[in-house]
């Protein structure tokens, strides 16, 4: 639990597994202009983090989390399956996103009035398998800023996500 300009960076490799949260974000919760960045060199490994809202993080109020090299899988969680974000910012690259679960709205980021950057510009990105109740498959916006940028030397896959009404990507 992160508040209040807090700051917490991850260096090496480091694994979030079946943590449990019986509110928001299984591993991180992020509020007040708090930050969780990965230093380039560390990976990451979160797996089957449960929680209501953002299975593995839970961002309000101008919060940041920023992952690179990071491996989220089977995360679960009411909205955001993996990510919830409410006036916040996510940064992802290189990551693998994978058979994440939302019983409602996005089962890999669910973000409202926040800016989401998804790219490959360390290594590939592939997002898949990742499955929600509503809509959203992979991604659920409202009123935010999805930003996608593959390069020509590492691809940005979406491939497979299930949404059980709109937005299967």
């Amino acid at each position: 639990y992160l508040t209040a300009k807090s700051i917490a960076s991850l260096i090496g490799t480091s694994t979030f597994k079946n943590n449990i949260a019986g509110a928001n974000g299984g591993t991180f919760y992020l509020t007040n202009t708090t930050t969780v960045q990965m230093l380039d060199s560390a990976t990451a490994i979160i797996e089957g983090n449960t929680a209501d809202y953002g299975g593995v993080a839970y961002l309000k109020t101008e919060s940041t989390l920023t992952l690179k090299n990071a491996s989220l899988i089977g995360n679960s969680a009411r909205n955001g399956g993996a990510i919830y974000t409410t006036s916040s910012t996510v940064n992802l690259d290189g990551i693998t996103a994978k058979e994440n679960t939302a019983t409602g709205l996005g089962a890999f980021v669910s973000a409202t009035l926040s800016t989401v950057n998804l790219s490959s510009k360390s290594s590939a990105s592939s997002i898949s398998k990742n499955t929600a109740g509503s809509h959203g498959g992979a991604i659920y916006s409202l009123g935010s800023a999805i930003n996608l940028v593959g390069t020509s030397e590492n691809a940005l896959v979406f491939d497979s996500n299930l949404a059980s009404k709109q937005g299967g990507a």
